[in-house]
C-alpha cells in the first residue's frame, strides 16, 4: 500500500493496554485505586519530611536531565522514607524505561505497603518478577513463584474469569519474553483444569507466532486454544482466540461455520453469539448482526453489549430513528456512558431532533468520541444561530481543561471563526497559545491554515522556522511534516516537496523528513527518483518497517525485483504484523508475482484491517484476475458510495467492464 508515516506509542503498564473492558473490571480497579492510605505524611518526623523533600526534587532534577537511574535511586530513597503511590507509579515509569527489575520489585512493594489491592502495582510487581527471571538465572526460581503469588492476587480480585483475562492479557502485549511463557505454563500445571489458565497461554502462544515464523508457537497456540474450548465452550476470550487464530492461518472463511457449530452444541453459548453477531457487525452484515444479536438477548435478555450492537446495526443501516430510541434505551442503564451519548446526539442530528442532539452532546465530558461531540454541537450552534454560545464555551473548554483537552478547545473554537469568515480573530486567538508548552502540534497547524488561507503565496520555510522556534524541540519533526503535508493538497505536492527540500538542507540526516519527501514523488510521477531515495533511506536505516513496506510496495508496484520486494514486505510484517497497509503490499506483491489466491485472501484481511481506497482498488484487480468478476462488483455494490469519486477504481471499472450499481439503477 501507498505507505504513511505512523506514529507508535508504547504503553507503558498493563492496565493502558486495555481498549475496552467489562463494568465490573472497571469498578474492581477503581475500587483497589482509590482506597485509603495505610501509612500518613503526618506520620514522618521534620528530619524525614526534608529528607523526602529533597530526595524528590533531586530525583526530578536527574529527571529533567534525562538522568534516569539517577532519578530511580533518589525517588527509591524516598520511598524508603514514605511509601507515596504517586511516588511509587513515577518510579515504576522510569525502572520500565531503564529496565531495572529491582527498582521496579521495590517500587511497587512500597505502593502495596500503601495500598495492598492496588491492580497497577500488583502488575508492575509481576513484571519485575518477570524481567528479573529473564536477567538473573539465579534467580529465576524465586522470581517465577513470586510473580504467580502476585498473580493470583489479582485474579481473585475479578468477579469472574473473563475479566481477570482481560487484565493478565496485557500483560503478554507489553512484555512477551521466555519469562512471559513460563508464567502462564506454570500457572497452567497448577490449575489444569482452569479456561483461564488455558486461554492465558495461548494468547501468549498466539502473540509469540504472530511476531516469529516458528511454526511451533502456531501449533502450540492452536492445542491450547482448543483445550480452552474444550475446557468451557462459552469462554468468550477463548471462542476469539480460536477466531484470531483462524484468520492468522488465512482461514478466515472457517470463522462462521465455527461459531454456528458452537451455537448448534449449545444454544445457550453467548459468547458465540457475542462473537459471531460481530463478526456479522464488522463484515456490515447489518440484517444477521442484529439477527444474531436478538438470539443473545433471548439467552441473555439484560446484556448491554448485545443491546449496543442492536442499535450500532441499525445505524449501519441507516435506520437512525431505530437506532436512536435503543440508545436512548441504552442511556437508562449507564452502559459506555460517553459513547453512547456521543451516538444519541448524532442519531437525534440525523432525524433532526436538534435540541436532542444538543442535549445528548453537551453529556460527552470526556474520552475518544469528547472532540466529535464538541465539534458537531458548535456546528448545530452556529447553524441555530447561536454562534457565541458555541464560541464561549469553547473559550471556557481551552482555559480551564487539562492540556489535552485544552489544545483540542483551541482549535475546534479557531475552526470555528474561521468558518465564520473570522480569520484575523483565529489567527490571533491561536497566537495566545503557542508556546514550548504544547503537547501536540494542533495549534500551530491550524495556524498555518488560516494564513494560507489569507495568503497562500507566503514564504513558508520562513514562517515554519520561526514557528518551530516557538515550539517544544520534540514537536519540530511533526510540525514540519504537517506543514507538507497541508502543502501538498490540491494537487501542490511539487510546492511541498520544495518546502521540504529547504528544511532538509538545515536537517540532511533527518529520515522523517527524507521519507515524506521521497513518498511525495509518486504524486508528482517521479517514480524512478522516488525509488532511488527510498532506497537510499533503506541504506541508512534497514530495521526501518515503513521504510521496508514503502520500497517493498514501491517495487512490487513498478514488477521490478518482486523476489526482494516480498522480502522486504514479510520483514515489514514482523514488526507490524497488524498494519493493514503491510499486509495490503503483501497481497500486491503476490498478485505480481503471480499468486492470486494468496493475494486476494492477504488483501481481503488487509481491507479489514484498513479500509482505504487503495486496499478497495487492489483487490478488485485481483478478484477479476483471479475468474472472479462478480464477487468484484459485489464489492462494488456493497461500497460504492465509499468509491465512486477514486479514479483508480472508475479506471478499473472502465478497463473490466465492471457494473456498477448506478448501471443497474
Amino acid at each position: 500500500m501507498k505507505p504513511t508515516i505512523l506514529i507508535l506509542v508504547a504503553l507503558l503498564l498493563i492496565t493502558g493496554c486495555q481498549t475496552t473492558g467489562s463494568k465490573s473490571a472497571t469498578s474492581n480497579q477503581s475500587n483497589s485505586e482509590s482506597t485509603p492510605l495505610l501509612i500518613s505524611k503526618k506520620q514522618l518526623s521534620d528530619r524525614q519530611r526534608s529528607d523526602l523533600y529533597k530526595a524528590i526534587l533531586t530525583a526530578e532534577l536527574a529527571q529533567g536531565n534525562n538522568q534516569l537511574e539517577t532519578a530511580v535511586t533518589h525517588y527509591l530513597y524516598a520511598l524508603t522514607i514514605y511509601p507515596d503511590p504517586e511516588i511509587a507509579a513515577e518510579t515504576i515509569v522510569l525502572a520500565q524505561k531503564t529496565k531495572d527489575p529491582a527498582a521496579l520489585i521495590q517500587a511497587s512493594n512500597a505502593w502495596l505497603e500503601q495500598q495492598p489491592n492496588s491492580q497497577k502495582a500488583i502488575e508492575a510487581n509481576i513484571l519485575g518478577q518477570l524481567m528479573q527471571f529473564d536477567q538473573s538465572e539465579a534467580l529465576r526460581e524465586d522470581a517465577i513463584n513470586e510473580a504467580l503469588k502476585q498473580t493470583q492476587k489479582l485474579i481473585d480480585q475479578f468477579s469472574n474469569a473473563e475479566d481477570a483475562f482481560a487484565e493478565l492479557s496485557g500483560l503478554s502485549r507489553i512484555y512477551l519474553q521466555g519469562s512471559t511463557l513460563a508464567l502462564w505454563q506454570t500457572y497452567l500445571q497448577q490449575h489444569s483444569d482452569s479456561v483461564l489458565a488455558w486461554s492465558l497461554l495461548a494468547d501468549a502462544y498466539t502473540k509469540a507466532a504472530q511476531l516469529s515464523k516458528n511454526d511451533s508457537f502456531s501449533n502450540k497456540a492452536e492445542q491450547a486454544i482448543e483445550a480452552a474450548i474444550r475446557t468451557d465452550q462459552t469462554f468468550a476470550p477463548a471462542i476469539n482466540l480460536k477466531i484470531q487464530w483462524l484468520q492468522q492461518q488465512g482461514n478466515a472463511e472457517q470463522v462462521t461455520p465455527f461459531l454456528q457449530t458452537l451455537l448448534l452444541q449449545n444454544p445457550q453459548n453467548t459468547g458465540a453469539y457475542a462473537a459471531l453477531a460481530q463478526d456479522y457487525y464488522r463484515n456490515k452484515n447489518f440484517d444477521k448482526s442484529i439477527a444474531t444479536a436478538k438470539q443473545w438477548l433471548n439467552a441473555d435478555p439484560n446484556n448491554l453489549q448485545a443491546q449496543y450492537l442492536v442499535a450500532a446495526s441499525y445505524y449501519g443501516q441507516r435506520d437512525f430513528n431505530r437506532s436512536h430510541d435503543m440508545f436512548i434505551q441504552l442511556l437508562d442503564t449507564g452502559y459506555k456512558p460517553q459513547l453512547t451519548f456521543y451516538y444519541c446526539g448524532d442519531t437525534a442530528e440525523r432525524i433532526e431532533q436538534f435540541n436532542q442532539a444538543i442535549a445528548c452532546y453537551k453529556q460527552v465530558e470526556s474520552g475518544n468520541y469528547w472532540y466529535a461531540a464538541q465539534q458537531r454541537l458548535a456546528f448545530l450552534l452556529v447553524n441555530m444561530g447561536r454562534e457565541e454560545e458555541a464560541l464561549k464555551r469553547l473559550k471556557q473548554y481551552a482555559l480551564n481543561s487539562q492540556p489535552e483537552q485544552a489544545e483540542k478547545s483551541i482549535v475546534l473554537r479557531a475552526d470555528l471563526l474561521m468558518r465564520l469568515d473570522r480569520q484575523l480573530e483565529a489567527i490571533e486567538w491561536l497566537a495566545r497559545f503557542i508556546n514550548r508548552s504544547l503537547q501536540t502540534a494542533d495549534v500551530p497547524v491550524k495556524h498555518f491554515e488560516a494564513m494560507h488561507q489569507i495568503n497562500p503565496e507566503n514564504d513558508w520555510v520562513e514562517y515554519a522556522n520561526a514557528m518551530a522556534k516557538r515550539l517544544p524541540e520534540s514537536l519540530h519533526n511533526n510540525w514540519y511534516l504537517r506543514v507538507s503535508s497541508l502543502l501538498s493538497e490540491d494537487d501542490n505536492a511539487k510546492q511541498a516537496i520544495e518546502f521540504l527540500s529547504q528544511i532538509i538542507q538545515q536537517n540532511p540526516d533527518n529520515i522523517d523528513l527524507l521519507y515524506s519527501r521521497a513518498l511525495l514523488r509518486e504524486s508528482t510521477g517521479e517514480l524512478e527518483l522516488m525509488e532511488q531515495e527510498l532506497r537510499q533511506l533503506h541504506q541508512l536505516d534497514p530495521d526501518n518497517p515503513h521504510i521496508q513496506n514503502a520500497l517493498g510496495y514501491t517495487l512490487a508496484d513498478g514488477n521490478k525485483e518482486l523476489d526482494f520486494a516480498l522480502e522486504l514486505i514479510e520483514k515489514a510484517q514482523q514488526s507490524l504484523p497488524s498494519s493493514g497497509a503491510v499486509i495490503d503490499s503483501l497481497g500486491w506483491v503476490h498478485y505480481r508475482k503471480g499468486n492470486l489466491d494468496k493475494a486476494e485472501q492477504l488483501l481481503k484481511t488487509a481491507l479489514k484491517l484498513e479500509a482505504s481506497r487503495d486496499v478497495f482498488a487492489h483487490l478488485i484487480e485481483v478478484l477479476v484476475e483471479n475468474n472472479k468478476q462478480s464477487d468484484a462488483e459485489k464489492l462494488l455494490q456493497q461500497f460504492w458510495p465509499q468509491l465512486n469519486q477514486h479514479g483508480q477504481i472508475l479506471q478499473l471499472i472502465t478497463k473490466y467492464q465492471l457494473a456498477t450499481p448506478e448501471q443497474n439503477d
